[in-house]
């Protein structure tokens, strides 16, 4: 802006004049003056003015390919209010990959592999304090693993049944097995409020006391029968569950044209409750219905970390080998064994219930109000198939929920799909560099995301792409301001150089403005994209009131989307410019890996005492990519990257102050201001501080 504070002008002048000079410039008087300067005293040196961090997430998995697996990293659940994508990338045989993560999201990441046959990972990875999360799954096996799980004991039953589709009594053998060593593992991690969309109580398709059953038989699968696609490891991952008993459940299986009647069951879990296999916040807890009135007073907190048990299923050959693998084509159905007393392990076989209707050992499958009565239903959620059970005769169906993962046919379509979209970070500037700003940071903002569309490497049909998408949002400044994108740590080898120029950046409109993103006259007048060696960059404009303004060029420059009074004869409002650039990676799979939001430096020029200055965020302040400038030696920053569509301050408004004990500005709520987060240079303090704006000093159109 223009109402430049007033400067030491034999300081300044030194430093622009004679920078190579050290005789002529006195940097601890130049550092005190910006000290002075900035609204917020007692800054850290150590401060990095960085609201993200950089994770590197390694992947530990087998025999994978561009075509079966593709690995997706939020924030949170996708399936959550406000959820953000991270990053994408496809996994072959293991993978390293960068990306993101805001200080406000806490240490954990949800995670997502989706393979050819559904989600193989669904759930949060905890970040490790050297910022490293690692990933692991259980993917599709290609040969049968041999596992030591034995039958510990097996005895027969007979019963007789009414079986009211025949009209008469049938009298049936049931063979059950207890099975030793079952491979038991913690499963997936999931936070309280994760699970509202299906257990609220309110509106939940699993709520507590509810004919749930009846009420959404046309979203479930009333019965459950799952069917092998091919040879695949099935394993059920307990996490939720609302119910006290202690009731065994187990698992059975068939080839086509064999007799369900006939099938062993095998006790897979002996007189469960989700207290038995689950933690909270890494703890046990023993009240199993504390989780049926989640984030009600007396129950779990939705701020919790919900983290289950999965247990594999065995499968046992003709000569009685076990596998954690099935073949091709085998039928798999569920039941729950009521045995005569919770402390009796023998097996009551009118007690049985089974999750199909094509085994007469199931007398609770009888006709009344629901023709539904089953002991499990199967939905769709997030792209993954829950496995829901029911114990009792409120029908509710939550009293035990699985995830099933494996390669499995007979699955319900999915509901609700995650629509989580790309992280988005608002880049906002002070144009007064080397000098110091008014620090309302809206001299140029600019909206950023990036997303990446994945492949192999060598895929000859497309390449792993990044495309990233700015919306010129506001220009609060009065002088001609370019701007350009570097993508660090790429040169022009790695990538083919095709992206996108509009016709609005137009570098010098009808000759009166000037060149400050250089030409290449022997190239036939095309932007300078990279000096030798170095990193490329993207010209995004020459003029940021000609690129907002839709290509007029303005002698009088407006305050675009800044100003409070909209009557102001300064002020202007528009909608903001988009541009997409899309950069297509040369098989180089580590490199598209590795970048990283981070590893975009927005930044723009700006003139001073007749030379240009570059103004980067505070990691990439001394980058010298288009013009030459002095060092910036100081810790204050004229340049900021926010999370999300950060409401910048209007006009003449600081985005946080602290002096004399007093905070004011755009930012000021305690516990979630501007001024805390600034003199915490350990990114502990009011990271969230940016979601705690004051109404009427930001622009929140």
């Amino acid at each position: 802006m223009n109402n430049k504070l007033l400067l030491s002008t034999i300081a300044i002048t030194a430093l622009l004049s004679s920078c190579g000079d050290k005789d002529y410039f006195d940097e601890e008087r130049y550092n005190q003056m910006i000290e002075d300067a900035f609204p917020i005293k007692g800054v850290s040196k150590d401060q990095t003015w960085a609201t993200s961090r950089v994770v590197s997430a390694s992947v530990s998995t087998s025999k994978l390919s561009c075509d079966a697996y593709t690995m997706n990293i939020y924030d949170k659940n996708p399936m959550s209010e406000g959820s953000k994508l991270l990053s994408t990338t496809t996994v072959e045989g293991g993978a390293t990959v960068n990306f993101n993560l805001p200080y406000a999201a806490g240490n954990y990441v949800f995670v997502t592999m989706d393979g050819q046959n559904g989600r193989e990972i669904n759930g949060y990875f905890k970040v490790s304090d050297n910022n490293t999360v690692t990933i692991g799954t259980t993917t599709r096996a290609a040969t049968t693993e041999q596992c030591n799980t034995t039958i510990t004991r097996e005895y027969e039953t007979t019963a007789t049944f009414w079986f009211q589709s025949l009209g008469q009594n049938v009298t049936t053998n049931v063979t059950f097995a207890h099975l030793g060593n079952v491979k038991v593992v913690e499963g997936d991690t999931w936070q309280g409020k994760d699970w509202l969309d299906i257990v609220d109580q309110k509106t939940g398709v699993f709520r507590e006391y509810n004919n749930n059953l009846y009420e959404y038989r046309d979203k479930m699968g009333s019965t459950v029968e799952y069917t092998t696609g091919e040879e695949t490891p099935i394993a059920l991952s307990l996490n939720f569950g609302a119910t006290q008993n202690k009731y065994k459940i187990g698992y059975f299986y068939y080839k086509d044209g064999e007799d369900p009647n006939e099938a062993k069951r095998y006790v897979l879990l002996d007189k469960y409750t989700p207290a038995d296999y689950i933690t909270i916040d890494g703890q046990t807890f023993t009240d199993g219905m504390k989780l049926a009135s989640l984030g009600q007073q007396w129950g779990v907190p939705l701020t919790a970390k919900i983290t289950g048990s999965k247990v594999s299923l065995v499968y046992f050959d003709q000569n009685g080998n076990a596998s954690y693998n099935f073949p091709k084509g085998i039928h798999i159905a569920f039941f729950i064994c009521k045995t005569w007393n919770d402390n009796n392990d023998n097996v009551d076989p009118y007690n049985v219930w089974n999750s199909t209707d094509k085994v007469i050992c199931s007398p609770y499958l009888k006709e009344d109000k629901t023709k539904l009565h089953t002991c499990a239903v199967t939905y769709g959620y997030g792209g993954q198939t829950v496995l829901g059970f029911e114990d009792g005769s409120d029908w509710d169906m939550n009293d035990l929920l699985f995830f099933v993962s494996g390669n499995i046919s007979n699955k319900p379509e999915d509901i609700k799909k995650p629509v989580a979209e790309p992280e988005k970070y608002t880049f906002c500037f002070e144009d007064n560099f080397p000098e110091p700003g008014d620090y309302d940071f809206n001299d140029v903002v600019a909206r950023v995301s990036m997303q990446k569309f994945p492949c192999a490497a060598g895929s000859e049909k497309q390449r792993d792409t990044i495309e990233v998408t700015i919306d010129l949002t506001a220009v609060g400044a009065t002088k001609q301001i370019a701007s350009a994108l570097r993508l660090v740590g790429v040169n022009a080898g790695m990538v083919e150089g095709k992206y996108k120029l509009e016709d609005s950046f137009h570098p010098n409109p009808n000759n009166e403005l000037k060149d400050i993103i250089p030409w290449n006259e022997k190239k036939g007048k095309k932007f300078l994209t990279q000096r030798e060696g170095t990193d490329i960059y993207i010209p995004l404009f020459n003029d940021a009131h000609y690129a907002i303004n839709g290509g007029t060029y303005e002698y009088q420059r407006y305050f675009y989307n800044t100003l409070k009074d909209t009557n102001h004869d300064r002020a202007k409002y528009t909608d903001p410019k988009r541009n997409v650039y899309r950069i297509i990676f040369k098989d180089n799979k580590e490199a598209f890996n590795n970048f990283s939001a981070a590893n975009l430096d927005l930044f723009i020029i700006e003139g001073y005492n007749g030379s240009w200055y570059e103004v980067h965020t505070y990691p990439y302040k001394n980058a010298k990519v288009i013009h030459n400038y002095p060092e910036n030696n100081v810790v204050y920053p004229w340049a900021l990257m926010i999370p999300g569509n950060f409401k910048y301050p209007y006009e003449f408004v600081q985005i946080g102050s602290y002096l004399n004990g007093v905070k004011k500005g755009a930012y000021q709520t305690d516990g979630h201001s501007f001024a805390e987060w600034a003199l915490d240079p350990s990114h502990n303090t009011a990271t969230d501080w940016y979601n705690y704006p004051m109404s009427g000093l930001v622009w929140e159109k």
